[in-house]
Formats: C-alpha cells, sequence, structure tokens
C-alpha cells in the first residue's frame, strides 16, 4: 500500500499543482486530498490530481501544505540522494 490513507493538505494558497481545485469536495476544502499510495506509481503517469505533472521530481517538488517540509528536504538532498529515491519509486509498478 505504502499509503496512510487518509486526507492530507498537500499545497499552499496560489501554488498552480496538485491542489487548488475550482470545486470542493463535499465539505472538504479544495486543498485536501486523500493520500495517493505509492504502489504502482511508477505506472501511473502523469501525475498529480490533476494530472498536470508528467515526472516523479516534478510531482515531489510540487507539495507543500503537510508535505513542505518533505519537499524542502527532498530540494535540499544531494543530487546522487534524490536519484537514488527516484529509482527506488520507479520500481513500484504494477505488473499488468
Amino acid at each position: 500500500l505504502f499509503g496512510d490513507l487518509k486526507r492530507h493538505t498537500i499545497t499552499d494558497e496560489g501554488q498552480e499543482t496538485l491542489g487548488n481545485e475550482l470545486m470542493a469536495q463535499r465539505f472538504v476544502d479544495r486543498n485536501i486530498f486523500m493520500t495517493a499510495e505509492l504502489w504502482g506509481l511508477a505506472s501511473t503517469p502523469p501525475y498529480g490530481h490533476r494530472n498536470d505533472l508528467t515526472t516523479i521530481d516534478e510531482v515531489i517538488r510540487a507539495h507543500g501544505g503537510d508535505a513542505r517540509d518533505s519537499a524542502a528536504r527532498y530540494k535540499s538532498a544531494a543530487e546522487e540522494d534524490r536519484s537514488a529515491l527516484i529509482a527506488y519509486l520507479k520500481t513500484l509498478v504494477i505488473e499488468q
């Protein structure tokens, strides 16, 4: 599963991707989404709730809100570490 199935604020006001939807989701704030599971991540591009991100790197960098600190740590990590993380995430495929 690799996810907590909880709702999280994943964007910041004014951010162009991942949230800020036009309509609320049945009384839930427009910037709050159910955490997507990581299993199968590499099989599901494009990414983001509007499918407007094409790479795993883009979607990690686009996170804000509750995930702001994690995104900042990713951005400040050494290129080698970011590449290793992306390589691992690309192994999470759903076999057809």
